[in-house]
């Protein structure tokens, strides 16, 4: 038992050493840097959170839900490998918890009215058209952060509520984004 945890421990020094001499570096080339210079796109597929809340003179909405297929695509412009212009179209189906009622009314009838209108389980579907930018910080191919990014971009929405209520709106919207090519 003895014998075979000191020929382990041999075989790993000889393969450790072997290794270390052959090698031909100690980084990792990186074959493909990820470059942003000319026509830039970007198609992505994941998942997304959302937290909303509405507010009209006479009535309001809240929704917060998780999308477990979205959808986006982005084209555009890169310029010097640092930030990208582009135009952002994107698809998400959403499920979570909704309430809605009326914002002007007296307590006890607004207590009944919400019971009455107000649900824990909605589906949501969202489109948005934005016009945005991301920075790419690090220019550095061999980096580890290569790719790495911050943005942000400006648009419209169009939502609509799927299984309670027959509700729509488009509205003005923006999103915030860090991420990793």
């Amino acid at each position: 038992m003895k014998k075979a945890i000191c020929l382990k421990k041999l075989f790993l020094a000889v393969f450790f050493l072997c290794a270390s001499v052959f090698a031909d570096s100690t980084t990792v080339k990186n074959l493909y840097p990820k470059q942003h210079r000319g026509f830039y796109s970007s198609q992505n597929f994941g998942v997304s959170f959302i937290d909303f809340e509405k507010h009209s003179d006479d009535n309001y909405a809240k929704f917060s839900g998780v999308s477990p297929n979205l959808m986006e695509f982005r084209f555009g412009i890169g310029i010097g490998n640092v930030i990208a212009f582009y135009t952002q179209f994107n698809l998400g189906t959403y499920i979570g918890s909704s309430k809605w009622g009326d914002s002007d009314c007296d307590d006890e009838i607004c207590r009944t009215y919400d019971d009455e209108s107000s649900s824990g389980d909605a589906s949501f579907v969202r489109t948005y058209v934005a016009f945005g930018t991301s920075v790419y910080p690090f220019r550095d191919t061999s980096s580890a952060l290569n790719g790495f990014f911050v943005g942000g971009s400006f648009g419209y929405s169009l939502d609509a509520s799927l299984i309670n209520t027959n509700t729509q709106s488009v509205d003005l919207a923006f999103t915030l984004e860090i991420g990793k090519d």
